[in-house]
């Protein structure tokens, strides 16, 4: 088994590095994320400075622990931890002769990509940040100005939810969520209902546990996600092929007091388990936000919290 440590960098345009392996080498003109092997008593973390150093001339100053993936490759097995590169320092650079290229996620990846790179390349087109829509708590007027806001400070995903607000209005209220994550290309997600999520031209649909633990085939749409209170239900969802799962309670939250809330210990041990990128929900805010990705999270979701 092959230890190596690999780093995603993100601009603030979302674009991330990649780079091409040179021509000669194992997988020569592939694209991959900057990153190498980890030495015999070396640190993760100091072999991921190492080798952004060597590569591409730049000094990590934050980087944390995102996920891992193990990887058959014919010359042997491999063991990669990913690593999201918070802040760094120098601009990036083939100080090996290799080709470096910033591609955006929601974009075709470009090829040939690894194969140990593509699963990570198909999460990161995943926002960091969900937002459950809360009219029903908050009054739609209320509701709408918090996600204009939201949306202005780089929420990437709303879930359309308000299940009791009555046919009509729940599809008023659609559209106009609709209108303003188009604005700011955000995802609209419309939970459990395949006919307003196409009337409303959403990108994709969210299914309800219930829903999630009826369902024998995925539906057709885009983009398929999942609420997931167990690991039975977060493994079906994987087996389903959808494209991330919502795992609640983190914490206690004020709607479901008697829940047990799962911590992020439990939500990381669950996590590592399941091959699918998980989304924490319950009690959780913004400043949650790295805990959710040391635990192995794809990130936060929010329903009051993300509007008020």
């Amino acid at each position: 088994m092959i230890p190596a440590a690999v780093g995603i960098l993100r601009r603030a345009d979302g674009a991330v590095l990649l780079q091409r392996r040179p021509a000669g080498k194992v997988f020569g003109g592939y694209w991959e994320f900057p990153g190498g092997k980890i030495h015999r008593g070396e640190l993760d973390s100091d072999a991921l400075t190492r080798e952004l150093r060597e590569e591409i001339g730049i000094e990590c100053a934050d980087a944390r622990l995102w996920i891992r993936r193990l990887h058959s490759y014919p010359h042997g097995e491999i063991d990669l931890r990913f690593f999201r590169v918070c802040q760094w320092r120098g601009n990036p650079r083939g100080r090996e002769g290799q080709e470096l290229r910033w591609a955006h996620p929601r974009a075709q990846a470009p090829s040939p990509l690894l194969p140990a790179n593509a699963p990570v390349w198909e999460r990161l087109a995943l926002p960091d940040w969900v937002g459950v829509s809360a009219a029903e708590v908050l009054g739609t007027e209320n509701f709408l100005r918090g996600c204009a806001r939201a949306l202005e400070e780089g929420l990437g995903m709303i879930q359309l939810r308000d299940k009791n607000l009555g046919a009509a209005k729940r599809r008023e209220l659609g559209g106009k969520t609709a209108a303003l994550a188009r604005k700011r290309g955000a995802l609209l997600m419309v939970n459990d209902d395949e006919e307003l999520a196409r009337e409303l031209g959403a990108d994709g649909l969210h299914l309800s546990s219930g829903r999630l633990m009826r369902a024998v085939v995925r539906p057709d749409f885009d983009w398929v996600g999942g609420s997931c209170h167990s690991r039975e239900e977060a493994l079906w969802a994987a087996e389903l092929g959808l494209d991330y799962g919502i795992l609640s309670p983190v914490k206690r939250t004020l709607s479901h007091v008697s829940a047990c809330p799962l911590g992020w210990g439990g939500f990381s041990e669950l996590a590592r388990e399941v091959d699918l990128p998980l989304y924490g929900l319950g009690g959780l805010t913004r400043a949650d936000l790295p805990d959710a990705f040391a635990a192995g999270a794809q990130g936060a979701a929010m329903m009051r919290a993300a509007w008020e």
